[in-house]
């Protein structure tokens, strides 16, 4: 017969080691670290803190509300001043009557008072220019055209006209300026109707330059108040307005973005 199991030994855990003051600590083990790996670690933890504390000293126009509100309150003032150009492209198909020039010298003979221009204002003029003074804005878009009236295309003439200080540009390569011009040898006596862009240039500032050519041209004084009739204008001729008034409320939301965030950021705190 087979002699019965023998019963299993309890071995009791080690005991906590006393230390020279009377402490006890239980036994450990001691792992054992690669030191390559070691070190590579702190150095990607060197490699973190860096990129932290570069982020926190990098300069950011959203952790400065005051250039925030400085770049809104541009943004808004952009997009008033470029609002005129946008609103020439709505209404690029409608126009107002402004009536005869002479008749408003008339007007004033028997002691009435014309209808005043308004400014940026696009209607329908009936004129007859005055002087033989003239001069010409622009450049050739076409010089080597053979034909006489398109070689002149991108050049207009500014003249004054008769009946009050309006002054008229007037596109150089129409056969009906151009033609009349070279049939006369000047544009004196030229009377026509046409639509286009009543100006009060102290209020605008791309027609203050031409102002002073005016001023300085006919003599007129510095404190007589002119208006500039512009047969030329075509809303899509000025494309920094138009991309002015296009980007301006674009930066406006994101100023304003980036104010909120603040704010919150700020009460988020502790």
């Amino acid at each position: 017969m087979s002699s019965p199991p023998k019963p299993i030994e309890h071995v009791p855990p080690d005991e906590p080691t006393p230390d020279a003051e009377g402490w006890s600590h239980p036994n450990s083990v001691i792992a054992e670290v690669d030191p390559d790996e070691l070190f590579e670690q702190w150095a990607a933890q060197d490699r973190e803190d860096a990129e932290e504390r570069a982020r926190e000293e990098r300069f950011s126009i959203g952790r400065h509300p005051l250039l925030l509100l400085l770049v809104f309150g541009m943004s808004c003032s952009l997009a008033y001043r470029s609002y005129p150009a946008f609103e020439g492209l709505l209404r690029a198909d409608t126009h107002s009557d402004c009536g005869s020039v002479i008749d408003r010298a008339l007007a004033r003979g028997r002691g009435e008072t014309p209808v005043a221009f308004e400014h940026l204002q696009r209607c329908e003029l009936e004129g007859v220019v005055q002087q033989m003074s003239l001069f010409a804005i622009g450049y050739h878009e076409l010089p080597d055209s053979q034909d006489m009236f398109e070689k002149n295309r991108g050049v207009s003439y500014v003249t004054k006209l008769n009946g009050d200080m309006v002054f008229a540009i007037l596109p150089a390569h129409q056969p009906w300026v151009e033609g009349y011009r070279l049939k006369e040898g000047s544009l004196v006596g030229l009377e026509f109707k046409a639509k286009g862009l009543m100006i009060q240039p102290d209020q605008e500032p791309v027609y203050q330059r031409l102002a002073e050519q005016v001023r300085v041209h006919f003599q007129v004084r510095r404190e007589a108040p002119i208006w500039i009739f512009d047969v030329t204008y075509d809303p899509w001729d000025h494309k920094m307005p138009l991309f002015t008034f296009a980007l301006s409320p674009l930066l406006a939301l994101l100023s304003l973005y980036g104010l909120i965030r603040a704010y919150r950021r700020q009460r988020s705190a502790p």
